[in-house]
């Protein structure tokens, strides 16, 4: 697979640049406002679409409140309906099952409009159905605690909304899965909650007053669904994006006991979410563990159902908190019903440009298994962007798991080995350590999980790196080159 030169490339500002992508990269403008295409042709193999979508964080208010979803670092909602896995296989039992929403739902995507409100990178996008008066979308949780502040009013419901114009109603009803049915209103349906936009072309916070109590025999403790409704009672199509759910706590928060500070984890999808997507053709959600088994016991998972129209599907994403630098191996598990698959990952650099494609086999239909690939050649070397083909030159649809991404990383308490960079002084308690021994250019900093912390550039061999308010612990700071030195903040 040498000949297959995988390079992604993007153009923020104008389409009317020529980009080297392999051998050529054609741009061209798409009819829908804000959106624009880019098709690589590839060495006569692939081609590839890229939208200038935009990527959106997090805001924390009210007593008894959690933040439940930032579509950054903080998932603990999935958005839809799962279907037993079984069925998606056409091997269970049939059913109603309702749809995870009306309209049309991007749940990841960049922030179009970031401001202080809404600064993140990451939001969701959501265009309301015409065709539907009470258009929803449904949010699974696992089961949330009590939510008897939120009737009472001394707790309050609130999300980040970006709205074409003020005047828009939004609605939340808190739900019991068990119960609620699409036709059998009010049964199932604990709790509802109302707020309205102030303004329009902007984000803002808003936040909800409890309204009724439809089905008055659910538990306070017995609320499991979380449904949106954009402008109930109107027929009508708008686009919204949606950010920052803050909402009554889990029964039990799955990173407890684990919290997500392993610097070799990429994503677990349970604790660790290092992974920021940037384009996909297909679509990409969390979802739980569709097979859990004594090879993948996790609660939950990526799920991506590849676009059957095109050929040669991509899923393009960075890694989050900066570049990860690899040093022998990168593993993950996958579980492909459609086995065997062929699994391409190209790596590259902030710029698009391919470092490394590995390439590997899905063998097991139906069945969780682990890829090992050997990623040595890119050691020392920052990783900023992958790219992710999954059966490649096949336009069918078909949907991959993915699970627990690892990246051994020399970071965190990790042995370093032959320092080549100097750091003074050392340990430090506040002000600024002198790191020396640099060749021009950027200089990152790795916390104990294995995140950048900080990045600068050195002029003269040497950088200041201030640590006023840093966490205790030890740290690690790296050049392009891979020379490094470790440092302790006390």
């Amino acid at each position: 697979m040498k000949e297959r030169i995988l390079t992604v490339s993007k153009n923020t500002e104008s389409l009317s640049g020529w980009f080297l992508v392999g051998k050529f990269l054609w741009c061209e403008s798409d009819v829908e406002e804000n959106v624009r295409v880019c098709r690589a042709y590839i060495a006569g193999m692939m081609h590839h679409r890229f939208f200038a979508l935009v990527l959106c964080a997090v805001s924390t208010a009210g007593h008894a409140q959690v933040l439940l979803d930032n579509h950054d670092d903080v998932r603990h909602v999935m958005h839809g309906d799962h279907v037993p896995f079984l069925n998606q296989l056409g091997n269970g039992s049939g059913g109603t099952v309702w749809p995870g929403w009306h309209g049309t739902l991007v749940e990841y995507v960049p922030n179009p409009y970031p401001d202080a409100v809404n600064s993140s990178a990451q939001c969701m996008s959501y265009l309301r159905n015409p065709s539907e008066t009470y258009d929803v979308i449904i949010i699974r949780t696992d089961g949330l605690a009590d939510v008897s502040a939120f009737v009472a009013g001394t707790a309050q419901l609130q999300l980040d909304v970006f709205s074409p114009v003020p005047g828009v109603a939004v609605e939340i009803t808190l739900e019991d899965a068990e119960t609620v049915g699409p036709s059998n209103y009010p049964v199932g349906r604990h709790s509802n909650y109302r707020a309205v936009t102030t303004t329009g072309g902007q984000w803002e916070t808003l936040t909800f007053d409890f309204q009724s109590q439809p089905d008055a025999s659910i538990g306070m403790d017995d609320v499991d669904n979380i449904v949106i409704l954009m402008n109930p009672g109107f027929n009508i199509s708008e686009q919204y994006y949606l950010d920052n759910l803050r909402g009554p706590a889990l029964d039990a928060y799955d990173c407890e006991d684990q919290p997500g500070t392993d610097p070799d984890v990429v994503a677990d999808f349970d604790c660790h979410h290092g992974l920021e997507r940037i384009y996909s053709d297909g679509r990409l959600f969390l979802f739980p563990n569709p097979a859990p088994s004594a090879d993948n016991s996790s609660a939950k998972c990526l799920e991506y159902t590849r676009n059957g129209a095109v050929t040669d599907d991509v899923w393009v994403g960075r890694f989050a908190g900066g570049p990860r630098f690899p040093e022998t191996t990168m593993t993950l598990r996958t579980l492909d019903a459609s086995a065997p698959s062929t699994l391409l990952i190209s790596l590259q650099d902030d710029q698009g440009n391919e470092l490394l494609l590995v390439e590997g086999t899905t063998t097991l239909p139906g069945s969780w298994e682990n890829h090992t690939f050997n990623v040595s050649s890119l050691a020392g070397i920052p990783v900023h962007r992958f790219v992710v083909l999954y059966r490649p030159g096949i336009p069918e649809p078909a949907t991959l798991y993915v699970d627990d991404w690892t990246m051994d990383v020399t970071v965190g308490v990790s042995e370093i080995q032959a320092s080549l960079l100097t750091a003074v002084p050392n340990p430090v308690r506040d002000g600024a350590v002198r790191i020396s021994g640099c060749t021009a250019g950027p200089v990152w900093v790795m916390g104990p999980d294995g995140r950048v912390v900080w990045s600068g550039t050195s002029t003269n061999g040497l950088v200041d790196v201030p640590v006023q308010g840093w966490s205790a612990g030890l740290y690690v700071a790296r050049t392009e080159q891979g020379a490094h030195t470790r440092f302790v903040v006390e």
